[in-house]
């Protein structure tokens, strides 16, 4: 009896396992789990243990998604993940001595750049001599030309010359 005590010990401490099925829009996604690439997408009843897992989707023109999931055990589990499009943005502007600023995280001088967005509302930040001459929204659904130019009011009020203006009292 002394020795059948540990085997049943080891049997009870295996880790319990859920059938899961990962799905993404569109297919063809590199999934890694912890770390561990497991295949493309659809993946169909593959066998995870329970517990936290870091699941990461990566395909070429998306944005890549990564997050915690929590196996809990069951028969079966459908993971779903939408991901979201990359589209190219070609900025150029005529304006000068301009800080642009997107989403509050990149900036830059150029009067001409290309780079990658995701899909979405996207906020543009425009500075002259550190102050902030507009901001506005941007919606990006496909691969877009945006040609920058400061509305009137704000080049006419950023020129505005108040050396010989006189206050009275």
């Amino acid at each position: 009896m002394k020795q059948l005590l540990p085997i049943l010990i080891l049997f009870g401490a295996a880790q319990a396992q859920t059938v899961v099925n990962i799905r993404s829009v569109p297919s063809e996604a590199d999934v890694f789990l912890d770390s561990i690439e497991i295949g493309k997408t659809p993946i169909d009843t593959i066998k995870i243990d329970t517990g936290r897992h870091t699941l990461k989707f990566e395909k070429k023109g998306f944005v890549q998604s990564e997050g915690e999931v929590v196996i809990a055990a069951a028969k079966q589990l459908d993971i779903d993940v939408r991901l979201v499009p990359l589209h190219s943005v070609f900025f150029r502007t005529d304006e000068e001595d301009l800080v642009f600023e997107w989403d509050g995280k990149h900036k830059w001088t150029h009067s001409s750049i290309t780079f990658e967005m995701q899909e979405g509302i996207h906020t543009l930040r425009v500075f002259r001599n550190r102050n902030q001459v507009e901001e506005r929204l941007v919606k990006i659904t496909r691969p877009m030309t945006m040609e920058y130019a400061l509305p009137p009011d704000s080049a006419r009020m950023d020129s505005l010359d108040i050396s010989n203006i006189s206050i009275e009292e």
